[in-house]
């Protein structure tokens, strides 16, 4: 017995002091990006600062502006260890955690700024920008339930510093505009064609006009909400936005009893863009109970259509093709179920439970499926996985791997990843000032960078698996940590212009590291 009991508390000790070194291993990981990505901005080249003269004090406004900034690099510093915490049971939490490290990283910039500007208003722009990003990744914070309160209590006490700095230096609430004009001009865009679409459609509808009517108003909505983007305050924008959602959900909701499948599209490009418009003026999106029930009897319907494209003979050539008739069979049951739950349930914690089987359901479907080479079945799965995304956006559950917020971010990794390729082949590829084997090692390393890079962001375009998007991800930091080891060998003048570009791609592969590692 006691040999026993020895036994299992050896065991509890060495997985105690496992758990322990990942941690460390964790905090060590996260503090050597955070130093990395500071350096690399730093080192962007951006204009030193006027320097005070000496034995001048600060202005009364300059002291409070440095406070704030004193307190909002110690509030952030303590939000990214509480979400380094968080993470390892909601590894969901992990781009959360990269945009945070960002947060931390331009408090602690600006904050060296302040302590050497003569006037704080030459510290506008950096705080405009840094106000952007923060009230941004407090909105997308705040929507996560499971979130802790200490956690939370710190992104309050970080919006409230943050609105004090903003006060003191006259800076209204920062947005995405860009974004914002987009996206609105998409709306207007998809609603001109939806209403073409009803034209077409309901040429026999009694009620075609009145329904055109509406159509119409709501595009001369559209347009309203674009214009005011550019020139109009924070809440002229807002208000434009509620009054465009209070007019577009009863018309939405008339749509839905047509039963038309391209209508429904159209109406699902909309309602996804007016999500996004939500986020980035940081409002809360409406759950709307009947686009739940659609986007579920759009999954089974799509779903019904897969089965259909793949044929007894296709299925037979599939080794274990009965793995991928039994998945079938279990997500096919499990959306029916959904869909049953989602039209009679009032509680959105039940239907985000039942998402969430769903949703694993579909990810054991996914790896039998993705063997089928076959055009029509896998436009499908598309079909099914966009409007899976949308129920969990609507849902506020965060996947673990979020590919449609993961791809601008290897988009532009891919971008500047050609962009350092070409200006290293300038620099360095016929230069004298570098042994041959050097200049071929270094070239060789970004064209990998590169390559790693263009398949990371071939694969979410083609809907990988999470495992080869792992592979493709691990291939590129690898090659990422060698470039930054080799650029450390050139010349000063040579170093400047690459570092430019690298400081660019730092924030990126910065979000790729922790959400991969």
């Amino acid at each position: 017995m006691k040999t026993v009991l020895a036994f299992c508390l050896l065991t509890l000790v060495c997985a105690t002091a496992d758990a322990q070194s990942s941690r460390d291993q964790r905090k060590d990981f996260v503090e050597g990006l955070l130093k990395s990505l500071i350096d690399s901005q730093l080192n962007r080249g951006r204009p030193a600062p006027d320097r005070d003269p000496p034995n001048r004090p600060p202005n009364a406004d300059l002291q409070q502006a440095q406070a704030f900034l004193d307190d909002l690099a110690k509030q952030s510093g303590q939000l990214v260890n509480q979400l380094r915490v968080e993470e390892r049971s909601m590894p969901q939490l992990r781009p959360l955690l990269a945009d945070a490290l960002t947060i931390h990283a331009d408090a602690r910039i600006l904050r060296d700024d302040a302590r050497s500007v003569r006037d704080e208003r030459a510290l506008k722009n950096s705080v405009r920008e840094f106000d952007r990003k923060w009230r941004t990744l407090a909105h997308r914070l705040k929507q996560i339930p499971e979130l802790g309160r200490a956690s939370q209590r710190t992104i309050d006490s970080i919006t409230d510093l943050d609105t004090s700095l903003s006060q003191l230096l006259g800076i209204d609430p920062q947005f995405d505009r860009n974004s914002l004009l987009r996206l609105s001009s998409s709306v207007s865009t998809s609603i001109g064609h939806l209403n073409q679409e009803l034209r077409y459609q309901l040429h026999r509808n009694p009620n075609r006009d009145q329904i055109l009517t509406q159509g119409f108003q709501l595009r001369l909505q559209a347009s309203q909400l674009v214009s005011l983007v550019d020139r109009a305050d924070y809440q002229s924008i807002v208000a434009s936005t509620q009054s465009f959602q209070q007019a577009w959900k009863p018309f939405a909701a008339r749509l839905r009893e047509l039963n038309s499948e391209r209508i429904q599209r159209d109406m699902l490009e909309i309602e996804q863009s007016l999500r996004d418009i939500s986020e980035i003026l940081w409002l809360t999106a409406p759950i709307d109970k009947a686009q739940i029930v659609q986007l579920t009897q759009t999954i089974e319907r799509e779903f019904d259509l897969f089965l259909e494209n793949v044929s007894l003979a296709q299925l037979i050539k599939l080794n274990q093709s009965q793995n991928l008739i039994q998945r079938s069979t279990q997500f096919h049951a499990s959306a029916h179920l959904f869909a049953e739950t989602a039209e009679r349930s009032q509680n959105l914690n039940d239907l985000s439970w039942d998402f969430q089987v769903l949703e694993v359901e579909w990810k054991d479907f996914l790896v039998e499926a993705r063997r089928i080479n076959l055009p029509a079945a896998q436009q499908q799965i598309q079909m099914i996985q966009r409007s899976m995304n949308i129920l969990q956006n609507m849902l506020n559950l965060r996947p673990q791997l979020d590919r449609r917020e993961l791809l601008p971010v290897v988009a532009s990794a891919d971008d500047l990843s050609d962009r350092l390729l070409d200006t290293g082949k300038r620099l360095i590829g016929n230069s004298r000032s570098y042994p041959g084997t050097f200049r071929i090692k270094f070239l060789n390393e970004l064209n990998e960078l590169h390559d790693s890079a263009h398949q990371l962001h071939d694969g979410l375009i083609q809907t990988k698996s999470e495992s080869e998007l792992q592979h493709d991800a691990e291939h590129l930091i690898e090659h990422w940590s060698e470039v930054k080891q080799l650029v450390t060998q050139l010349r000063q003048q040579d170093q400047q212009q690459i570092m430019q570009i690298m400081a660019q791609l730092e924030p990126n592969m910065m979000k790729l590291q922790v959400i991969f590692y």
